[in-house]
């Protein structure tokens, strides 16, 4: 059999035309990838923070805030699991810095809140502000940030680490933050089982939620520009805006609920067992969760979370009486002389019943949905 020699080279010309080809390819996607990994090391490495707030927006850049005397302590933080661990910290005092660049004290503030380059925030609220050191650190146990943290990470010396912001780039300061008398409770357990559930996938598993944006829109009257006071039953407190938490979910059933997340949420911005959180006048409470962190009490042949506990931990005021509402609208009101009698626990439904020693039947509030301030 004859060999075409011309065909066999030219089939080779080819070959060597594709692997030239392919890794001239390969040599240009590499180049376009340490390009955007470029990109955005620069914007985890940005060398101004905007600090807003008390008038106009003020640029700062960080080779100036740099040139602030230095503090350099250990540190303890508190993560979501509750371990507890320390860092040794090198920043400069925002103190120093609001009383450099605006003639001001931390303990002016109602509040601030701390933006990442990523999109997450968290605001500090003010009886932190009034007893915590927040250092803007640039080195960690001796050593400079990385860069998913540069220029400066936030250090809340003895609290939780959601508040230690890595990459930070803004800061908003409030003066005048005025907070709504409270003056109504909604009950989280009963409210959630009257409006549309969804699935929520939670670590794998299909857990029920309700938007919280269904939840404010059906027990809260008006829409207020008031943000939202959060906190779980461990202590956490946290506080977020009416925009971010009407994009997010209640999770209401598995493990961890209450909860507030959303899948487009980082991670470090959700609050896991949620004993309550309020807007404007209404705070919402779950008795569910309360009856894990109070102390149970028991009156007559019933066990559950006592009346008075409640009113004074979601603080509302000192009234006459107080009206206790059904689901269904039932009602029935209640002296405030009584309040120390009565006893929220779950019926052989599950639903949330009252019961007030030595009243009458009637004062018995069957799927109770609300408490509220009889002025």
């Amino acid at each position: 059999m004859k060999v075409n020699l011309k065909k066999v080279f030219a089939v080779f010309l080819i070959l060597m035309f594709l692997v030239t080809l392919s890794i001239f390819i390969s040599c240009e996607k590499g180049t376009g990838t340490e390009e955007n990994a470029a990109l955005q090391d620069a914007n985890n490495n940005s060398d101004k923070i905007v600090i807003s707030g008390l008038g106009e927006d003020k640029e700062i850049s960080v080779e100036e805030l740099k040139k602030i005397e230095p503090i350099t302590t250990v540190a303890a933080t508190i993560d979501s699991k509750n371990e507890k661990s320390t860092e040794k910290v090198k920043g400069i005092l925002l103190e120093n810095i609001l009383k450099k660049y605006f003639g001001k004290s931390q303990k002016d503030l109602s509040a601030m809140v701390f933006f990442a380059g990523d999109g997450y925030s968290v605001e500090i609220p003010k009886e932190i502000i009034n007893s915590r050191d927040i250092i803007l650190a640039y080195e960690l146990d001796d050593s400079p940030l990385d860069s998913e943290s540069k220029p400066f990470r936030v250090v809340v010396p003895d609290e939780r680490t959601l508040y230690w912001v890595k990459n930070l780039v803004k800061i908003e300061l409030m003066e005048n933050r005025i907070e709504a008398e409270l003056s109504k409770i909604v009950f989280l357990d009963t409210a959630a089982s009257s409006i549309t559930q969804y699935d929520f996938d939670y670590y794998g598993v299909k857990d029920k939620a309700v938007k919280t944006e269904e939840l404010l829109a059906k027990f809260n009257q008006d829409t207020l520009p008031d943000p939202i006071y959060i906190e779980s039953s461990d202590g956490l407190k946290k506080v977020e805006e009416l925009e971010i938490f009407n994009k997010a979910f209640i999770k209401v059933g598995g493990e961890d609920a209450p909860s507030f997340l959303a899948e487009d949420l980082p991670k470090g911005m959700w609050v896991k067992n949620i004993l309550k959180f309020s807007y404007g006048p209404t705070v919402y409470f779950s008795i569910d969760e309360a009856l894990v962190a109070f102390e149970n009490k028991q009156i007559d042949d019933l066990k559950g979370v006592a009346v008075k506990d409640i009113i004074n931990e979601v603080g509302l005021p000192e009234v006459k009486s107080y009206l206790f509402t059904a689901l269904d609208g039932y009602s029935a009101e209640i002296e405030s002389s009584d309040i120390e009698k009565g006893l929220i626990y779950l019926n052989e439904k599950g639903e949330l019943e009252t019961y007030f020693k030595d009243l009458p039947k009637k004062s018995a509030v069957r799927n109770l949905l609300s408490i509220e301030v009889v002025k």
